[in-house]
C-alpha cells in the first residue's frame, strides 16, 4: 500500500484503487462538536435541506455529542447553498447578519478548526456573552484582538492580533485553526496550516489557564448576532483540548484536502 505525505508529514494511506484515505478527525480524543455543510443541515420543520437558498434552523453536530447549533429566529437564520453555489464545488452555509448557537459546551483548552470564505464582518465565533465581560473565547476575522481567551473571576484575558489587517475577510477560502493550551505562548492561530505569528495585545498578554467554561458557542457573530460575518462557513470541528502537532496537522490535512485548499 502506497503512503502519501500530508501537511506536517502526516502519512495518508492510499487505498487499493489508488484513492487516498483521509485522516479521520473523529479518531482524535476530546472532540466536542463537528458541523458539516453536506449533512445534518435542517429546516424549521426538522427536514434535511436539499433546496438551494433554504433557511437553516438547525445545524446538527456530527460528533455524537448532540451539541447542535440552532437559530429559532427566522430573520437571523443563515442559508444553505448547494454545491453549485457553495464553495469549491461543495455545499456551504451562507451567513449575512445571521448566527447559530449551541447549548452550553464545556471547553478548557481548545482546538477549533473552521473552513471559511468571508467577505466582511468581525466575529467568526464566540463562547459566552463576551470575552471582556465573561469567561470564554472568540476569533475575530476583521480587526485587532484576533484571538481571545478569558478565564476566572476576576477575568484574566489573553488577546493576540494577526499581523495582517482583516486577515479573514478577503473572500478567499481558508482554514483557521485556533489552538489554546492555557498560556500566552500556547495561544496560536494557524491559517492553512501555517502559524500566523500573532502578536500579544498589551495589556492583555496574560496566562488565563485552562479552567473549564461551560457556555453556548455562537457561530457567525456574537450573541444576538452582534458583529456578524458575511460569507460562507463550510465546516467546523471543535475539541476540548489543545491537539498535538501530529493530530492538528492530521485534521488540517483532512479539511484542506476536502475543501481544495
Amino acid at each position: 500500500m502506497l503512503i502519501g505525505m500530508g501537511i506536517g508529514g502526516i502519512g495518508i494511506a492510499a487505498s487499493p484503487g489508488g484513492a487516498r484515505a483521509l485522516f479521520n478527525p473523529a479518531s482524535v480524543a476530546n472532540m466536542a462538536f463537528w458541523l458539516k455543510s453536506e449533512v445534518g443541515v435542517l429546516d424549521a420543520s426538522g427536514n434535511p435541506i436539499t433546496v438551494d437558498n433554504t433557511s437553516v434552523y438547525t445545524w446538527q453536530d456530527q460528533s455524537g455529542n448532540g451539541k447542535h447549533f440552532l437559530q429559532p429566529e427566522a430573520f437571523r437564520r443563515p442559508e444553505w447553498r448547494n454545491a453549485a453555489n457553495g464553495v469549491n464545488g461543495r455545499p456551504a452555509v451562507q451567513f449575512a447578519a445571521s448566527m447559530v448557537s449551541s447549548s452550553p459546551i464545556s471547553m478548557s483548552a481548545i482546538s477549533i478548526f473552521t473552513v471559511i470564505k468571508l467577505s466582511a464582518g468581525l466575529i467568526l465565533y464566540e463562547q459566552g456573552g463576551g470575552v471582556f465581560i465573561s469567561p470564554g473565547f472568540r476569533l475575530n476575522v476583521g480587526s485587532a484582538n484576533t484571538a481571545m481567551v478569558s478565564k476566572g473571576s476576576p477575568l484574566v484575558i489573553n488577546a493576540k492580533n494577526h499581523p495582517t489587517t482583516n486577515w479573514g475577510i478577503n473572500n478567499v477560502t481558508k482554514l483557521a485553526s485556533h489552538i489554546y493550551n492555557g498560556t500566552n505562548a500556547t495561544h496560536i492561530l494557524y491559517v492553512n496550516g501555517v502559524n500566523s505569528n500573532m502578536v500579544g495585545q498589551t495589556p492583555y498578554v496574560l496566562d488565563p489557564g485552562t479552567a473549564a467554561v461551560s457556555s453556548a458557542i455562537y457561530l457567525g457573530g456574537q450573541e444576538a448576532a452582534q458583529n456578524p460575518v458575511t460569507g460562507y462557513i463550510c465546516e467546523v470541528i471543535g475539541y476540548n483540548a489543545a491537539l498535538s502537532d501530529a493530530n492538528r496537522t492530521g485534521v488540517e490535512s483532512y479539511l484542506m484536502s476536502k475543501w481544495g485548499l
